[in-house]
């Protein structure tokens, strides 16, 4: 069939109904494809990118025979734009006292709770070493659960809430908490809990949280793992850590001490408040 070529009826018939878009506020086809090319605006809030090897951004603490001390050198390296929190077997490890082994970081930066018309984005790195015993994370917990002295200021645990993921080996699978998750915590236990599927917590990934107004949302790779709704505090903190502890009361923990030692890699850390569409 033999195409017709526009007459004049028709283009004027475009130019009219091109003209009522503009009237009525909508976008044209070229004011489209630009709105829609035009970024979310971003105001940072923290970005580490672990060139520091004095770690300036954060308070260090480690565990060991049931007193807070000093991180050892070996146990929180600093390089290449990394950070190596690592854990070392004890030899004279004794869990009937309730003892932990674990080394963590909290951020000196407070991070104040997102608004109704805002949402805070944190995208983070972290890799597991291979056969890694016991857990480690990333968490944006509420400011002031711990006090300057690394101690936990509430026999409650995270009495104000923390939410975020973690890594806990399989022999502690009877706690409910094993694999790779996000969660929200309240006091000792979840409230909200994610299991992340298809990912490898040995290899490099890169983790999204997301925290509104409404809530808390988990990515991996780009991918929503699910989201816990309604549970925040108005000023937070960063906590990571590789750890093994001693919760026999509240967790079934199958490993207290590793066998080796091992680390948890932190990659760049970069959060940020954007505009939220909720």
């Amino acid at each position: 069939m033999k195409k017709i070529p526009p007459t004049g009826v028709m283009l004027g018939v475009l130019a009219v109904v091109l003209a009522l878009l503009v009237l009525s506020g909508l976008p044209g086809p070229k004011a489209a494809s630009q709105a829609a090319a035009t970024p979310t605006s971003k105001a940072s809030v923290f970005t580490e990118t672990f060139g520091d090897q004095s770690l300036s951004q954060w308070q260090a603490y480690q565990n060991w025979h049931g007193e807070v001390i000093a991180v050892p050198a070996e146990n929180a390296v600093v390089g290449d734009g990394t950070l190596d929190l690592g854990i070392s077997p004890d030899p004279e490890f004794d869990p009937e006292e309730g003892e932990y082994n674990n080394v963590f970081l909290l951020s000196t930066t407070p991070l104040t709770a997102p608004t109704a018309t805002t949402k805070m984005v944190a995208e983070f790195l972290v890799t597991g070493s291979k056969g890694y015993e016991g857990s480690f994370g990333f968490w944006i917990q509420k400011r002031g659960t711990f006090t300057g002295q690394g101690v936990m200021a509430s026999n409650g645990g995270f009495t104000g809430g923390a939410f975020g993921l973690s890594f806990l080996s399989p022999e502690s699978e009877g706690s409910g908490m094993a694999g790779l998750r996000f969660s929200f915590v309240r006091g000792w236990l979840p409230t909200c809990n994610l299991r992340v599927v298809g990912v490898d917590p040995t290899e490099t990934n890169v983790f999204r949280i997301e925290w509104s107004s409404l809530g808390w949302a988990g990515y991996a790779n780009g991918g929503l793992v699910g989201t816990c709704a309604g549970q925040g505090f108005e000023t937070g903190e960063i906590q990571l850590w590789a750890d093994n502890y001693y919760l026999p009361y509240i967790w079934e923990l199958g490993v207290q001490n590793p066998s080796s030692h091992q680390s948890a890699r932190f990659g760049p850390i970069s959060i940020w408040l954007e505009e939220s569409s909720q």
